[in-house]
């Protein structure tokens, strides 16, 4: 069922995948990852299936998975990119509440994001996070900035 899923998203079908990942979370050997809800997410967002994906978010706020700061940085980045601002904040505190530990990209990333998707009172409290967070210290972000640059 696995196979079969990750082939439908591959082929960009949607509402396929959807369907398969609902009863793969059925069944007794399914353990979440976050990799396989991003690219749910990745691929419900292509088809323009906006519903579905806040479906896939509400399921991921039902798990109880292992800290993976990596996982929820791929998570939050393509949130971000589809432009699910509020639910990328969402899945920011599930994040803290499964004890992953956001690091510098996890900033970077959501300082970016919602900066790009013109969310300026978002973009305030999470830079106002990461200065607790880093006790003032946002050179990262700059770096961060730099590595952009030299990338174009």
């Amino acid at each position: 069922m696995v196979a079969v899923l990750k082939e439908l998203q591959n082929q960009g079908e949607g509402t396929l995948a959807f369907q398969v990942f609902e009863e793969v979370r059925k069944e007794h050997w399914y353990k979440p990852q976050l990799s396989v809800y991003v690219d749910m997410i990745t691929v419900l967002a292509n088809n323009g299936l906006k519903e579905k994906v806040e479906q896939i978010c509400s399921y991921l706020k039902k798990e109880c998975l292992e800290p993976d700061t990596e996982g929820f940085n791929m998570l939050l980045r393509t949130l971000l990119n589809f432009g699910f601002n509020n639910t990328a904040m969402d899945c920011f505190r599930l994040m803290k509440l499964w004890e992953s530990e956001p690091d510098e990209s996890t900033f970077r990333i959501l300082i970016n994001g919602l900066e790009s998707n013109g969310e300026l009172d978002l973009l305030l409290s999470v830079k106002d996070e990461a200065e607790k967070y880093f006790d003032g210290n946002l050179e990262f972000l700059e770096e961060g900035e730099q590595l952009i640059l030299n990338e174009v």
